[in-house]
């Protein structure tokens, strides 16, 4: 299982990105998650974000990188959605998906939507989804829906109500979806459904199965979405890497663990993505 990390371990700083790849890859890691999401990414919010993302990829190869997935646009829709999406929500996610497709990722993790109407969450995400995979579809991509635990706090506010966090939730609406379009698949985030009270993260894996496609590595302490790496929260990574390679997974061991160093020193960051990784290849053995 390759070993991999988002980028935004270095949101907090003021780094060009061509930077955050050469020095987590000399930290050891050569595969990424490409978040397009950062609100700081200066070459995506301007007019020739494509350009400049052929070139980020470009620099990636010559490193020998690669970007395996991103994170899709997360947007204020996401959160209770009771219609539609907006127009400006919608192009934002689009143009997240195009971004994924124009770096090479073969998955991009987009957010299940929180219904309102617990009733009809899933027959309503699969309405608001499919669009979003028909058009990662047509720009050769996968969709990853990720899960959400039901009631999702940031910053003492509900930005989640009633979404997909289970993985019966997850394959009710996969499946109808894949079927129809063969691209789509789930991410699963460990800090997420480590906020699920009673949940068995080792039994949701094996009940997913091939459905995992991507993953989102991070630690919590079952209050809050701390974003922490492996062994500073409560998950069991042990029993997760267990169901990881009984099930089979074939993709990344990909960290999304930002808070584990956005409140370092600048000059302190780089020690502790070492360590990063050095905590995957505990859990994972080598990176192969």
């Amino acid at each position: 299982m390759k070993i991999s990390t988002s980028l935004n371990i270095y949101s907090p700083f003021n780094i060009p990105y061509k930077e955050k790849i050469k020095r987590a890859h000399n930290c050891g890691f050569s595969v990424f998650d490409f978040n397009v999401c950062d609100r700081e990414n200066d070459f995506y919010n301007c007019d020739a974000w494509r350009e400049n993302i052929r070139e980020i990829k470009k620099y990636a190869d010559s490193l020998g990188v690669t970007f395996y997935q991103t994170h899709a646009q997360m947007v204020r829709d996401d959160m209770n959605v009771q219609k539609t999406v907006s127009t400006e929500s919608d192009a934002a996610i689009k143009k997240s998906i195009e971004a994924s497709a124009i770096a090479g990722a073969k998955w991009t993790a987009m957010h299940a939507f929180g219904i309102k109407d617990k009733g009809a969450r899933i027959e309503r995400n699969i309405e608001l989804l499919r669009p979003y995979a028909e058009f990662a579809r047509e720009h050769g991509i996968g969709l990853a829906i990720e899960n959400i635990p039901e009631r999702l706090y940031w910053y003492d506010e509900i930005v989640n109500d009633n979404n997909l966090s289970t993985a019966d939730d997850l394959i009710a609406v996969v499946d109808v979806l894949n079927a129809e379009l063969g691209n789509v698949g789930v991410c699963w985030d460990t800090g997420h459904a480590n906020l699920v009270d009673n949940l068995s993260q080792y039994d949701e894996l094996k009940k997913l199965g091939k459905r995992l496609k991507i993953t989102h590595i991070n630690d919590n302490k079952n209050q809050n979405d701390d974003h922490l790496i492996p062994f500073y929260g409560s998950v069991d990574f042990y029993k997760i890497i267990q169901a990881l390679r009984e099930i089979e997974y074939e993709g990344t061991f990909n960290y999304e663990a930002h808070y584990f160093t956005s409140g370092l020193p600048e000059e302190l960051v780089d020690d502790a993505v070492r360590f990063m990784y050095k905590v995957a290849l505990h859990l994972c053995g080598e990176d192969k």
